[in-house]
């Protein structure tokens, strides 16, 4: 379903678009939908740092309120709940909200993540209470304790039924709004997250696919150089009154699903991935606690790319989460000795 066009919407485009600022328009897309389903191309640097513009956006409590995410786990969302309610928590506690998911996409390992849910925490202290942003983490909750191969194996098959059931208790049914951070594979439709939704919920999903990193047709570069005369990026394009032509619709469609919209960051080659978090690759004691997982089928162990830099510079930020940036001096120390780390002075403590 498309937008009904803002005033501020503009022009059309030769390729049967019309273009609009991406903040405003995911506004605009939650004035007739109550999910808005904003396609995360994993670790996209560009896409966290929109997902944060939103979050600070006054709209955004006022109108929308919520955030269905994939990258944390419902395990610990007492955790979060606190930390975003301005409890300080050891960043040990507060990174097991990303560290215990059971799905092996997206990456646990983004600063971006930890980064968006320190701008929700943010804004979240200039609001009372009942104003404040809840995020909901969708991943299927498990006990790393101790879970059997059948209790990891079923949590993995529920990565989509999961967040659904969430969705339509704790949104759906309370007449809520929510913004929905999944992997833009999970927003199509048949047994993915958005097709379990909308089989009793027909419509409820605005759809946003963006293009640059796993979704290259190669109808979007015209369509984003266009856009990129009339807008400064990120842009959402969306089909004219008319219809989409087939240049733009093919920019919409993945598989069989044609997106409500198509996120245009800029050209695909100067996007880059955000950071790293080293913590996967440094801590020893994290690394023992992955491979004990992986033994029971979870995530493989994640070794050091051959294309991986970790610069200590990255990690100059602010969490509010005491240990976080002494356990950042404390595996560089141990690790480096100019402030980046490479593939060729890594020594890993697990060997292959």
């Amino acid at each position: 379903m498309s937008l009904a066009l803002p005033a501020f919407a503009e022009e059309t485009l030769s390729t049967g678009a019309v273009v609009l600022p991406a903040v405003d328009g995911v506004f605009e897309a939650f004035r007739t939908h109550p999910l808005v389903g904003l396609g995360d191309d994993h670790g996209l640097a560009s896409g966290m740092d929109l997902c944060a513009t939103l979050i600070r956006d006054p709209r955004f409590a006022r109108e929308v309120g919520n955030v269905v995410v994939e990258f944390g786990t419902a395990q610990h969302q007492d955790v979060l709940d606190r930390y975003l309610n301005g409890e300080r928590l050891p960043y040990v506690h507060l990174r097991s909200i990303w560290t215990d998911t059971v799905g092996w996409i997206p990456p646990a390992g983004y600063l971006g993540f930890a980064r968006f849910l320190a701008a929700v925490r943010s804004v979240n202290k200039s609001l009372k209470s009942q104003q404040r942003i809840r995020v909901w983490l969708g991943e299927p909750p498990i006990d790393w304790k101790a879970p059997t191969r059948d209790e990891l194996m079923k949590a993995m098959s529920v990565r989509d039924s999961y967040p659904a059931g969430l969705i339509e208790q704790q949104i759906l049914a309370q007449q809520r709004k929510a913004l929905v951070i999944y992997g833009f594979e999970h927003l199509t439709g048949g047994p993915m997250l958005r097709g379990k939704i909308e089989t009793t919920h027909p419509g409820a999903f605005f759809t946003v696919i963006p293009y640059g990193g796993a979704h290259r047709p190669a109808a979007c570069m015209p369509l984003l150089d266009q856009a990129a005369k009339i807008l400064p990026t990120p842009v959402f394009a969306i089909p004219a009154p008319g219809g989409a032509s087939d240049t733009l619709r093919e920019c919409l469609t993945r598989g069989r699903q044609v997106f409500d919209a198509v996120l245009l960051y800029g050209p695909p080659d100067t996007l880059t991935r955000g950071a790293y978090m080293p913590d996967y690759v440094l801590d020893t004691d994290l690394r023992l606690e992955m491979q004990r997982r992986a033994q029971l089928g979870g995530m493989p162990l994640i070794r050091f790319p051959a294309n991986l830099s970790l610069r200590r510079a990255d990690y100059d930020v602010d969490l509010d989460a005491p240990g976080f940036s002494d356990l950042m001096d404390a595996m560089f120390a141990r690790n480096d000795k100019d402030g980046v780390i490479t593939a060729a002075e890594y020594q890993d403590p697990i060997p292959k």
